[in-house]
């Protein structure tokens, strides 16, 4: 979702609309608050699931 988002900031394409940036952080940080929990949750369900 990001880099669409850029591009379309960037090029000049007549008649668009906005980018729309006031949600453009959750395809930032959703996936590096998903690695954390990921790996945090790793340490306690290895010991279980092997």
């Amino acid at each position: 979702d990001l880099g669409p988002r850029i591009a379309h900031a960037l090029l000049p394409i007549k008649g668009k609309g906005g980018s729309d940036w006031s949600y453009s952080w959750i395809p930032v940080f959703g996936p590096i608050v998903g690695g954390v929990i990921a790996g945090l949750a790793a340490g306690p369900l290895l010991p279980i699931l092997t």
